[in-house]
Parts: C-alpha cells; structure tokens; sequence
C-alpha cells in the first residue's frame, strides 16, 4: 500500500510483458496447426500396409496382440497375388494356433 502510494506498481499485481505474451500466443497457435498433422497411434495402425504390419508382426511377443495384429495383416493382404497368398498360409496356420489358445474369436 504504501508503493502504490509513492506511485510504484505493487510486485504482487506485476503483468507478463507483452512479448512474453506474443511470444506465448504464437507458441500455442503453431501447436494448433501443427496438431491435426500428427496422425493417431490407432489411425496409423488400421491404415498401416502389408510391409508394416508384417514387420510390426515380428517385433511382436505378448500373444494377444500378435493375434490381432495376424488378423489385421491378414486383412490388408491381396489374395490374388499367388506369392501374398502363399505367405498368408503360415499366417493363417498361426493365427488359428493363437485362437485355439486365446479364444478370442471365437463368436
């Protein structure tokens, strides 16, 4: 009470400068436009190709998640192509293994 009386700002009710606040502003408007460039964890896995997923398939232990990824790659794989096919066999052999253990598709 008694700077403000001599005419100094008190310290307790101090504003950012303006920079700060420009600085601030533009920091979270970059954030916003960059935002919607990121793709979804789950968006780039159901829009992930054959390669990836096949790759993904090999880094893969826990036998849940190795069941849903064998029957997401066999999903995306192109059965007319005769050498896709023949690989997708295995695939397959290994997928109904993993069920049989699982249960998870069963219904």
């Amino acid at each position: 009470m008694v700077a403000a009386a001599r005419g100094k700002p008190d310290s307790s009710q101090s504003t950012p400068h303006p920079l700060v606040r420009v600085f601030l502003l533009s920091v979270l408007l970059l954030l916003f436009t960059l935002l919607p460039s990121f793709p979804l964890r789950a968006d780039s896995y159901w829009n992930a190709d054959y390669d990836s997923l096949h790759y993904a398939l090999r880094q893969q232990r826990p036998d849940l998640a190795r069941l849903h990824t064998l029957v997401h790659l066999l999903d995306v794989t192109e059965l007319t192509d005769a050498r896709l096919r023949s690989e997708a066999l295995p695939l397959l052999d290994e997928l109904l293994v993993l069920n049989g253990q699982l249960q998870e598709f069963n219904d």
